[in-house]
C-alpha cells in the first residue's frame, strides 16, 4: 500500500483566508439579522442556554442545537407514530386532563412547531449569503497554496476533507492545478450540466487525489440520486440543496453524505500521515470515525490557535498552536 496524505479542514481554516468573509460558528451568530436576533423563539434558546451551559461564548450551532431538539419534541408529540403522540391521543388523558382541552394543545404544538421551522430555514438561508465569497490568490497565498506547494510529493495520493461550504480550496486547486485537474479532483463531470460523479467516492480505492465535502457545498443542488453543481444561490427551497446545516451532529440519512463519511474512514485507516486545520473536533459522528480508523503509526498534525482535544488516544499527535499560515505549514514534516 502507497502512503497517503490526508488533509481535514474545519472553519478556522477558511477564516484564515479571509475572517471578515468566512465567519466562524461564533461570528455566524453574532451577523445574524435583527429580524432573527429579535425572535422570541430565538430567545428562549439563547436563555436556556445560558442558564443550562453558561458558556463563554454562544455560537449559532449551539441555538441551533436546542432549535432542532424543541421542534423534533413538538413532531413526537404530533406523531401517531411516536410514544409521545400515542400517549397524548390515548384515553390515558382523560385521567389527567378534559379531552375538551387536548384540541387545543395540539394547536399550540403545530403553531409552535411551523414558528420553529420558519425561524429554523431562515437561520439556514443565512449560510449562503455568508459564504458564497471566492477568494483571491493573494488570499490563498500563505494558506491553502503554500500547503498544495508543501505536500507536493509526500504521497503516493492526497486526499482534502473538509465541512466548510465555501470555495476555498476548490478556488485553490484552480489556482495551483488548473481547471481541468481541479475539476477531476472535485469529481465533477459534465462540460454544461455538470454533476457529481459520486461512484467514484462509492468505489473506495479508485480515486487518488480527492476533495470531499462532508457537509456538502453552496454550489451543490439535489436532483433525484444525482448532486448537480451549479451557482451559490439559495432557490428559496432547502430540500433543492445538498448541505447539512449548522447544529446538525449525527450521522445523515442522506446517501451521498454517508459515501463521503465512509471514503474519510478509509482514508484515515489508510493515512501516513493527516493534517486537522481550524477543526474543533466537536461533530461526534466525525469524531467517531476518527477514533475507529487512526492507526498508533499515523503522524497527526493539528493546526489550531487553540488548544484541543483529539478524540483518539492512537496517532503521533503534535499540536501546532497557531493560525493556518506559512509558519504553521513549514512546522509539519513529512
Amino acid at each position: 500500500m502507497g502512503t497517503r496524505l490526508t488533509i481535514f479542514a474545519g472553519a478556522g481554516a477558511s477564516k484564515a483566508v479571509n475572517s471578515n468573509e468566512f465567519p466562524t460558528t461564533v461570528e455566524f451568530f453574532e451577523r445574524l439579522p435583527a429580524e432573527i436576533q429579535n425572535d422570541s423563539f430565538f430567545q428562549f434558546a439563547i436563555s436556556f442556554i445560558r442558564e443550562t451551559e453558561n458558556p463563554d461564548q454562544i455560537d449559532i450551532e449551539m441555538v441551533l442545537w436546542i432549535l432542532e431538539n424543541l421542534r423534533n419534541d413538538c413532531v413526537r408529540v404530533q406523531s401517531k407514530g411516536s410514544i409521545t403522540g400515542r400517549f397524548f391521543r390515548s384515553s390515558l388523558i382523560n385521567e389527567i386532563i378534559p379531552r375538551k382541552n387536548i384540541g387545543a394543545f395540539f394547536d399550540l404544538n403545530s403553531g409552535a412547531r411551523s414558528r420553529l421551522d420558519s425561524l429554523i430555514s431562515s437561520i439556514n438561508e443565512v449560510v449562503y449569503d455568508l459564504y458564497g465569497y471566492e477568494p483571491s490568490e493573494e488570499e490563498l497565498k500563505d494558506n491553502w497554496l503554500e500547503l498544495l506547494h508543501h505536500a507536493e510529493g509526500a504521497g503516493e495520493s492526497l486526499e482534502i476533507f473538509t465541512t466548510n461550504y465555501d470555495a476555498a480550496i476548490e478556488t485553490a486547486l484552480d489556482i495551483r492545478l488548473g481547471p481541468d485537474t481541479a475539476k477531476e479532483w472535485r469529481g465533477v463531470s459534465g462540460r454544461i450540466r455538470q454533476k457529481l460523479n459520486l461512484k467514484e467516492w462509492a468505489e473506495i480505492g479508485a480515486r487518488h487525489s480527492t476533495l470531499t465535502k462532508l457537509h456538502g457545498s453552496l454550489d451543490w443542488r439535489r436532483a433525484g440520486k444525482e448532486i448537480h453543481v451549479g451557482d451559490s444561490n439559495f432557490t428559496g427551497n432547502h430540500k433543492n440543496h445538498a448541505i447539512i446545516y449548522p447544529g446538525f451532529k449525527g450521522q445523515s440519512d442522506n446517501e451521498f453524505f454517508s459515501i463521503f463519511h465512509n471514503y474519510l474512514a478509509k482514508s484515515i485507516a489508510e493515512s501516513s500521515a493527516i493534517i486537522f486545520i481550524g477543526f474543533a473536533f466537536r461533530d461526534e459522528h466525525i469524531n467517531s470515525i476518527i477514533r475507529e480508523n487512526v492507526t498508533s503509526s499515523t503522524d497527526v498534525y493539528i493546526i489550531n490557535p487553540n488548544p484541543t482535544n483529539f478524540p483518539s488516544q492512537r496517532g503521533r499527535v503534535k499540536l501546532i498552536q497557531s493560525g493556518f499560515n506559512k509558519s504553521a505549514i513549514s512546522s509539519i514534516k513529512f
